[in-house]
């Protein structure tokens, strides 16, 4: 008899714990607005729903997955959206660049070399940066082109690929002053320490 009672116990304490976990996306979510969410594995215990576009999608609020973006969120533990970062595997080779990083002027192409090859694998690339104006910035990697703005009042982006890395190629469309890469970081998402 204990033992049914405890299964039935711990039973709902994982239901409880689920309900508490999509509570609290929901909240962080009304209070965020439009969002990019990684969309990486949940862990234990929702770790049954699979990714973070299973567990937000159902709950109809505007989020977006995959796109480049200068903020990226991830889900931690509990459920609440936090400021994601990248743990990294490896870095852009900025060899020979001056104060600016490495330039990218308006219509040219530039190559970042990786310090490592990197496996296929799902990952995210963080590129810093600055710029005097917003352009539109293409991004190659894997052999997936990509293209995102890149804003005079943010410093980052951060893009998600997935494929064998070795390098990067970089290219400013559009753009009235140049681009100047100051970091580039391939890794993947792990959450920040909440506040």
């Amino acid at each position: 008899c204990s033992l049914v009672t405890s299964s039935f116990e711990i039973r709902n304490v994982r239901v409880d714990f689920l309900r508490s976990y999509v509570a609290n996306a929901r909240a962080d979510l009304d209070i965020l607005g439009k969002i990019t969410v990684a969309n990486e594995q949940v862990g234990p215990p929702v770790h049954r729903f699979g990714y973070a576009k299973e567990v937000l999608v159902p709950l109809r609020r505007p989020v977006d997955f995959d796109s480049p973006t200068n903020l990226l969120y991830q889900l931690d533990a509990d459920g609440h959206i936090r400021f994601a970062d990248i743990a990294p595997a490896t870095a852009g080779l900025l060899d020979g660049a001056d104060a600016c990083g490495v330039r990218i002027d308006n219509g040219a192409r530039v190559r970042v070399d990786l310090n490592k090859a990197l496996f296929n694998w799902r990952w995210v690339i963080r590129l810093d940066y600055f710029i005097g104006a917003d352009a539109a910035l293409s991004v190659t990697a894997a052999g997936v082109r990509q293209e995102a703005v890149v804003r005079s009042a943010d410093h980052q982006l951060f893009l998600e690929v997935t494929g064998e890395l070795d390098h990067i190629d970089l290219g400013l469309i559009g753009g009235t002053a140049p681009m100047c890469l100051t970091g580039l970081t391939v890794g993947t998402v792990t959450p920040q320490p909440a506040p």
